[in-house]
């Protein structure tokens, strides 16, 4: 922490000057970077910096920022300007760095943040800290640091310097065993201060301290009563070990918040994992019934137990995965388009994720690249400017035919119904609700793989020029929040592709007969060009929680192999001569009034072959 800067707030505030006071104004008392990733080992899902006031005098955060910068960086620090809020006498203030959507898979949901990055649309920066070493500070002003030690700096109100290589410190940088599994506490509960980093911290297992955290008065170079009772916790402690259960140098009733007690019985909830392990059955360090009473779905069966605890009963895992059906479900491990409570896999139908899913952007960008490109997949209008974008599908439909050549022998199958599942993965920017539209194209060789910058949305009707609508549907963003902090996350989508037994569109029909080919890929397109406004977000096929869009076909016994089709193109309950004619005539430039697509034998092209085509069919031959 900044001594200078320090005596100046001292004795602006009234204070005397002593060494003492001189240490008493806001510093950083915990900082966590293990979040942001997918491993299992982190202890949270989100990086975090712990702000903390040890004087008896409120304290204000007006025009404050925190920055950050790596371990050796020689770029300007990157800047999170932090609200303008007053942190009461011996108060901490818990910041999430980035924004909620940029929340990793691996640990603990954080909880009981003061402030999270991007909440607050008149304030800017986001921060990405690293688990094992970087560079922290809590600055006066907005003006990014652009010094590799600001150490002393009249507007640095405090520095931490932490893992091998950092070069920026107050006195010398903390060092140890640095990883996602543990933070770094100030010592003393944020009372000791130094000025040297490497002996003001302590590398530990990271706590929850924030505005609900009970004061912590630093009367003196390492003295907190958090009680009030007039004795130095570490004293009281020693004197009695347990009134701090947990061992981490805080007296428990200091502890006991909303977060650290969620059940509400006095009793810190770690303290009581820790004597009865069975209470945390899953292992995440947070009591199963309070996280119920929060997170419904985990217990979808309603039966008081965690679904993934529970030892399924009969009738309950029809996958034999071990897991409750009615989770798997939840999660899209299973499927129920049609929604008659049975798992679609378990009724006979193949359920197929997409073997590539592409958001396709304006350019430059193309295909949104990296990890976020397949695990997530949007449409955007072009409202959106450069966000701009369809999501490009792709299926392998020899992965179909393999499991209905099983169950109804090779090519004795046709597609009786077509589903498009989906599974909503919302951010801040998604709509309440739009109109998509799914098209069909056998354009296979259009590249939307993550990453393509050749393929952009610009040449949307070039790329898919021979398209046909499958269909329209108004997206809608669900309501409940089942997963994190955003409604809607989770919300199953199933659309009717097709339907042998309805009025299907040619996008539709052409959708059927090419899964009845039995082989080569499937190519789906959902784009916004039915709504400037629209902004659907979806989960991709690699999504670390929902599943990926999936084609869920349905079969029926009978077939050749080929693809079914209707040769009864004019639509008059009889295949003969008038359907020759009429397609003769569409092939010829006429009029269309069915809507049927006039390639019938699918070789891309319509012609004399089509015409030939339909008459086998009509003869008795098998479909194209």
């Amino acid at each position: 922490m900044n001594i200078k800067h320090a005596l100046v707030l001292s004795i602006a505030a009234g204070f005397s000057c002593t060494a003492a006071m001189a240490q008493n104004t806001l510093r950083i008392a915990e900082v966590y970077g293990g979040g942001g990733s997918g491993q299992s080992t982190a202890a949270f899902r989100s990086d975090f910096v712990v702000i903390f006031n040890p004087t008896a005098s409120a304290r204000s955060l007006n025009g404050a920022s925190l920055q950050y910068n790596s371990a050796a960086g020689t770029a300007a620090w990157g800047v999170l300007q932090l609200p303008d809020v007053t942190i009461p006498a011996g108060r901490y203030y818990l910041v999430q760095t980035h924004p909620a959507g940029n929340d990793g898979t691996g640990g603990a949901i954080l909880t009981g943040q003061d402030y999270i990055a991007g909440s607050n649309s008149s304030l800017t920066g986001s921060l990405t800290l690293s688990a094992t070493t970087g560079r922290v500070a809590l600055v006066s002003d907005r003006t990014a640091i652009n010094t590799a030690n600001p150490a002393g700096a009249a507007n640095v109100l405090d520095l931490v310097g932490y893992g091998s290589g950092a070069i920026g410190f107050e006195g010398s940088p903390v060092i140890g065993t640095i990883n996602n599994t543990v933070g770094l506490l100030r010592n003393t509960g944020g009372c000791t201060d130094t000025n040297v980093n490497s002996s003001d911290f302590t590398v530990g297992a990271p706590i929850i301290l924030n505005s609900l955290t009970a004061a912590n008065i630093c009367t003196g170079n390492g003295f907190v009563d958090c009680n009030g009772n007039g004795v130095n916790d570490a004293d009281e402690i020693a004197a009695n070990p347990s009134i701090d259960c947990n061992n981490n140098g805080i007296v428990d009733t200091c502890e006991i918040s909303a977060t650290t007690d969620r059940d509400g019985n006095g009793v810190i909830d770690s303290c009581q994992i820790a004597a009865d392990p069975s209470l945390d059955c899953n292992g995440n360090g947070l009591l199963d019934l309070p996280e119920i009473a929060t997170t419904p779905f985990l217990d979808s069966n309603s039966n008081g137990r965690i679904d993934t605890c529970e030892t399924p009963g009969a009738g309950q895992d029809c996958n034999a995965n071990n897991i409750l059906d009615s989770w798997d479900l939840l999660v899209g491990t299973l499927t129920d388009v049609n929604g008659n409570g049975v798992a679609d896999a378990c009724e006979g139908a193949s359920v197929v994720e997409a073997a590539v899913n592409g958001t396709v952007q304006p350019a430059p960008f193309g295909t949104r690249a990296g990890a976020n490109g397949d695990a997530f997949f949007n449409v955007e209008g072009t409202i959106n400017g450069t966000f701009a974008s369809y999501g490009g599908l792709r299926f392998d439909i020899s992965s179909v035919a393999s499991t209905f050549n099983t169950t109804f022998g090779t090519n004795n199958w046709h597609v009786s119904r077509a589903y498009l599942f989906l599974q909503q993965s919302n951010a801040a920017f998604t709509s309440p609700f739009g109109n998509v539209r799914i098209y069909w194209s056998n354009q296979d060789t259009v590249n939307f793989t993550p990453g393509t910058t050749t393929t952009i949305f610009e040449n949307f009707e070039t790329d898919f020029a021979d398209r046909e609508t499958v269909l329209d549907y108004t997206f809608t963003k669900g309501t409940a929040i089942t997963f994190g902090t955003q409604a809607g996350t989770g919300t199953v989508e199933s659309h009717l592709l097709f339907d042998e037994t309805g009025t299907n569109s040619i996008g539709g029909a052409n959708t059927a007969n090419e899964i009845n080919s039995a082989a080569g890929d499937l190519t789906l397109a959902l784009s916004p060009d039915q709504d400037i406004f629209v902004a659907a977000t979806y989960a991709g096929r690699t999504n670390f929680t929902w599943r990926g869009p999936s084609l869920v076909v349905f079969a029926a016994p009978g077939g050749t192999g080929g693809p079914v089709c209707d040769p009864d193109v004019n639509q008059d309950g009889n295949a003969d001569q008038g359907d020759v004619d009429y397609i003769i005539n569409v092939i010829a430039g006429g009029d269309n009034p069915t809507g049927i697509d006039p390639d019938f034998n699918l070789d891309g092209n319509a012609d004399q072959g089509d015409i030939d085509a339909l008459v086998n069919v009509i003869a008795g031959g098998a479909c194209p």
